[in-house]
């Protein structure tokens, strides 16, 4: 896309994605935030136009599918609340604006990993800013530190107003990304961009385009009548530019070609790269969200959806006429018998999908460790895979991640009584890591994170039993101490992906396994043959 004289050639550019919006809430108070226009030079406006864009089912998954370009199961993405939320890794749309000279930046809620390769800056983004709101209930914190340790979280966090003051001063164009929940958190980031977007014209002469996404919450579950939930979600997605009138109208023709998040990349794309937004004969969505125990295959084609050419294929099977919203219309099935043709031409189009879907899906997605010496990081039971310890009976533990605040201090607290410990079963996951050099590995195991302060060590300390820490082939147990509120062990590790658990017994009945919610890994030096462990 070429801009006219009279512009910066490379505009500001700001996606907004918010979630947990109303249609009410949000037809009115972003709109308000872009509808007063200051005193600018003949036509330039602030101006606004919208698209309807279906939205992958989940947070993670339309973060994905905005950030790379693709379905969000072709980027691995299942649903939100276990380890499948983390994407494979791929150029994004961030890697892209930084190779064209932009500066990158994330806002709010990442969820869709803490740890590299999955943080957003191991995803292209050159600095991330928190918002309160956003830190606070984004799902990758709710295991972090800043829970824990708020009056001193709070003091790091900057402020959101000054840090876009600070970047909109830098000669480089901005991309910016963020992820809001809900109205007030979406208001406040949209009231900074506007201000800050009309001094970057004043002053630069530089424009800025900001798309603002909005997943829309109905007041009743409309999904409840298709076979696997929804394929995907409505928004309300719009274009706010500031900046002159022709370059509006022109980005305004690529903008209301999008019908999914992962064409809306490619729209926002072209505002610097040569690259037009596809227009598929079909589309394939698929409603994802399985449990993580179902092997890929069983959901190829259930829980799919091929739409394209006035038509919409069920899991491969059954096939009716499509609606305006790309959904079928199951009052009406078609005897595919006489849509053979068609039926060949979706069934296609599924097999390509899958193709590359398939490849996604069974990439472990492991954490790098051992880049650099000395350098932990940081695995959370939020991330926790099946895991590997096997029971008599040839069952495993429950390995149900453990994803928020509240039910993490809940089970620490229940932990206290002698009932509680009676009753509450095995329970601990693994982690996939890939070794990038051999060497000795430092791991230290805890129920939280080791820095909290005194008003929590009672929860986080352990009552004796034995600690189990396994990576790869190579297993060290050691006695607890009790009251110990970590454990550390050194082993050696050879390079490449492996499995990772760390386990106490002691901490309930009948030697039943509790997994480490918290564990810090890092490479220390070269490998040694004997094995050291220490309780703390």
């Amino acid at each position: 896309m070429t801009f006219v004289s009279g512009a910066d050639s490379k505009p500001h550019v700001i996606l907004i994605v918010n979630s947990d919006i109303t249609e009410i809430d949000e037809q009115i108070a972003v709109d308000k935030v872009f509808s007063k226009n200051i005193d600018f030079p003949s036509g330039v406006a602030w101006r606004k136009s919208r698209c309807d864009v279906r939205l992958s089912p989940g947070g993670s998954a339309t973060l994905a599918a905005l950030l790379y370009g693709k379905q969000s199961l072709v980027c691995g993405v299942v649903g939100d609340h276990d380890w499948r939320r983390k994407p494979v890794r791929s150029t994004s749309l961030a890697d892209h604006f930084a190779l064209a000279g932009y500066t990158t930046v994330f806002s709010g809620a990442w969820s869709m990993g803490v740890s590299p390769p999955y943080d957003c800056k191991s995803r292209g983004f050159k600095a991330e800013i928190e918002s309160r709101d956003s830190s606070q209930s984004a799902l990758c914190r709710h295991l972090e530190d800043d829970w824990i340790m708020c009056g001193k979280a709070m003091q790091s966090h900057v402020n959101l107003e000054k840090s876009l003051k600070k970047l909109w001063m830098l000669s480089p164009p901005v991309f910016m990304m963020a992820h809001c929940r809900g109205m007030k958190d979406s208001v406040k980031m949209s009231e900074a961009i506007k201000v800050m977007a009309e001094n970057a014209w004043k002053m630069h002469k530089r424009e800025t385009y900001c798309i603002i996404v909005s997943a829309l919450v109905k007041k009743s579950d409309e999904s409840w009548h298709l076979p696997h939930g929804s394929y995907h979600n409505p928004s309300s997605t719009k274009l706010y530019h500031i900046g002159l009138q022709k370059n509006f109208t022109q980005y305004c023709d690529r903008f209301h070609h999008c019908a999914t998040d992962w064409e809306l990349n490619t729209a926002l794309l072209s505002l610097v790269a040569d690259v037009e937004p596809a227009k598929p004969e079909f589309r394939v969505f698929h409603a994802a969200n399985w449990p993580d125990d179902n092997a890929p295959d069983k959901h190829r084609y259930r829980g799919s959806l091929v739409v394209g050419k006035e038509h919409a294929l069920v899991d491969g099977l059954e096939l009716y006429p499509a609606n305006n919203e790309m959904l079928p219309n199951l009052s009406k099935p078609l005897d595919i018998t006489q849509h053979q043709k068609l039926h060949t031409e979706m069934l296609l189009a599924h097999t390509n999908w899958w193709r590359s879907t398939r490849k996604a899906l069974y990439d472990p997605r492991p954490f790098s460790v051992g880049k650099k010496d000395k350098h932990p990081v940081r695995l959370t039971a939020m991330d926790w895979r099946p895991s590997k310890i096997m029971h008599a009976d040839n069952k495993h533990p429950s390995s149900q991640p453990v994803i928020e605040q509240q039910k993490l201090l809940d089970l620490l607290r229940g932990l206290q009584q002698s009932d509680f410990r009676q009753q509450y079963p095995a329970h601990s996951g693994s982690w996939s890591v890939n070794i990038l050099r051999p060497g000795r590995y430092q791991i230290k195991a805890s129920l939280l994170p080791t820095n909290i302060d005194d008003r929590w060590k009672k929860l986080a300390a352990l009552r004796g039993g034995r600690a189990f820490i396994r990576i790869g082939q190579n297993l060290v147990q050691l006695q607890l101490v009790k009251g110990a509120t970590s454990v550390t062990v050194q082993a050696d590790a050879d390079a490449g992906i492996t499995d990772l658990e760390c386990w106490f017994t002691g901490q309930l009945a009948v030697e039943r396994e509790l997994g480490a919610f918290f564990v810090e890994i890092q490479r220390i030096g070269d490998k040694k043959f004997n094995l050291k462990a220490k309780p703390e």
